[in-house]
C-alpha cells in the first residue's frame, strides 16, 4: 500500500488527549490494516516531553521534529511556537515525502496546510486536509488581534489555496461542510468523517455498579452532572457554574469537571469565590481510568459557543455516547452536537445563558431515572452503529484507498 504521512503538533506514544488522541487512533489503526504509516510530530506535551528521535511504535514510524514549545502565555509566544514548528516540519517533509505518498495534515498547528501544500506539490504527492477545527476564523471569532483585518483575509486566502489544491478535505460534520463549500471548495473535494471513540476501551459502567474511581472521589451516593475534556476557549462554562450555584440546595446533585485547559483557572476561581461545595474539579485521567471516569456522571454536559458552530465539533460527544449517558448540550439548537442529540434522541439542548431551562432539564432527569436510562441506551446504540472507532477506521481505510 501507499505510504501515509500524518502531521500534527502534539503527540505522545502512550498518552494523548483531544486531537492528538484522534490522530494516534487513526495512525495505529491504519497501520494494523496494512498501511505504511508515518507521523511527523512535535516533542509531545509540555509536561510529557519525548526525546528528539525517530522511532517505530506499533508499526508506525514516528518522526519527531524540533520545536520550542514556549508556554503559550501570550499570542506572540504561541505564534513563535507555530512558526518554528512550520520550519521544522517543512525541513522534515522535504526529506520524507515522495511521489505516490498521501500526506494527511491536521489543523494543529493552525494553517500548517499552507506550508505542506507547497511541499506536496513539489514532490508530486497527494494532500488530504483533515479539518479538526478551522482557522483563522476560530482565532478571529475568539478575539485574537493577529487574526483581524487584512491579516485575516490574507491568511484565509492562503488557507483556501491549500484546500483547493487538496485531493480531499475531511470535515467533522454538516455545518463544517457548509462552511468549506462557502469558501469556494467543490463539494466533490469534501467528505464528512465524524470523529469517534474507542468502544472497546470505553464501555459504560452502570450507575448502580461498583466504580472504584467514584468511590475514591466520594461520589457513590450522588447524582453527578459531568463535564469531561478540554476546558478551552470554545466552550461555555458560565451557564453550568451558575446552575451549580442555584442548585446548592439539592444535596444529592454534584457537578464534576474533569480535564484541563484555558478556563480551568477560571473555574477554580469561581469555585473558591462562590464557595461551591457541590462542584468537584479533577485532572485528566489516564487511559486505563477513562472508563471509570466517564461512567461517574449520570448526565454529561457539553457546550460550544454559538459563533463557533461550523468551525469545530467537540469530540467529547462521542465519549459520552460510548458510556451510554444522556447528554445535555448548551448551545445552538442547530449546531452539530445538537443535531446529533436530536437525531438519536439521546438528550436535550438548552441555549447558552438559560439557567432556568438547564435547571429544569437536570431536575427532570434527576426525578425520572427511566428517562435517563432511555436517553443513555439511545446514546450507546447510536454510538455502536455510527461512531465506534472500528467503524470510523473502515471509513478512513475506504477513503484512502479511493485516492
Amino acid at each position: 500500500m501507499k505510504k501515509i504521512i500524518f502531521i500534527t503538533r502534539c503527540f505522545n506514544a502512550t498518552y494523548n488527549t483531544g486531537a492528538a488522541r484522534t490522530v494516534a487512533d487513526a495512525a495505529f489503526s491504519l497501520a494494523n490494516l496494512g498501511w505504511h504509516v508515518h507521523l511527523v510530530v512535535g516533542q509531545g506535551y509540555q509536561d510529557r516531553k519525548d526525546k528528539l528521535k525517530n522511532e517505530n511504535t506499533k508499526g508506525v514510524f514516528i518522526h519527531r521534529i524540533w520545536t520550542l514549545d514556549f508556554p503559550c502565555t501570550s499570542s506572540l509566544r504561541r505564534v513563535l511556537n507555530y512558526f518554528i514548528f512550520y520550519l521544522s516540519c517543512a525541513y522534515s517533509l522535504i526529506r520524507l515525502v515522495r511521489s505516490e505518498d498521501i500526506v494527511v495534515v491536521t489543523t494543529d498547528p493552525p494553517l500548517i496546510s499552507v506550508i505542506v501544500d507547497v511541499i506536496v506539490r513539489l514532490r508530486g504527492a497527494t494532500l488530504v486536509n483533515w479539518l479538526l477545527d478551522i482557522y483563522p476564523e476560530m482565532a478571529e471569532r475568539l478575539g485574537f488581534r493577529l487574526a483581524k483585518g487584512w491579516r485575516l483575509h490574507f491568511l484565509r486566502f492562503l488557507r483556501n489555496i491549500s484546500w483547493k489544491n487538496a485531493k480531499m478535505n475531511v470535515v467533522l460534520g454538516e455545518r463544517m461542510l457548509d462552511f468549506v463549500i462557502e469558501q469556494g471548495i467543490p463539494k466533490n473535494k469534501i467528505c464528512i468523517q465524524p470523529n469517534w471513540e474507542d468502544g472497546t476501551l470505553i464501555q459504560g459502567i452502570d450507575v448502580d455498579q461498583d466504580n472504584a474511581l467514584k468511590k475514591e472521589w466520594l461520589l457513590e451516593d450522588k447524582f453527578v452532572i459531568g463535564y469531561s475534556g478540554n476546558m478551552g476557549r470554545a466552550y461555555d462554562f458560565n451557564t453550568l457554574l451558575k446552575v451549580a450555584k442555584l442548585l446548592e440546595i439539592e444535596e444529592k446533585i454534584i457537578f464534576l469537571f474533569v480535564g484541563n485547559g484555558y478556563y480551568r483557572p477560571y473555574i477554580e476561581e469561581v469555585i473558591c469565590k462562590d464557595n461551591l461545595k457541590n462542584v468537584f474539579l479533577k485532572p485528566y485521567q489516564p487511559p486505563e481510568k477513562l472508563k471509570e471516569s466517564l461512567s461517574i456522571p449520570h448526565i454529561h454536559v457539553l457546550s460550544t459557543l454559538t459563533y463557533l458552530e461550523g468551525l469545530l465539533v467537540p469530540g467529547k460527544l462521542y465519549s459520552a455516547m460510548a458510556v451510554g449517558r444522556p447528554i445535555i448540550f448548551i448551545g445552538d439548537e442547530q449546531g452539530e452536537v445538537a443535531r446529533t442529540i436530536t437525531r438519536f434522541n439521546c438528550g436535550r439542548v438548552v441555549p447558552i445563558g438559560d439557567t432556568q431551562a438547564l435547571i429544569k432539564m437536570i431536575l427532570m432527569l434527576y426525578n425520572d431515572r427511566s428517562l435517563c436510562e432511555t436517553f443513555g441506551r439511545n446514546a450507546r446504540l447510536a454510538f455502536t452503529q455510527h461512531f465506534d472507532k472500528a467503524i470510523a477506521m473502515q471509513r478512513w481505510h475506504a477513503l484512502l484507498e479511493s485516492i
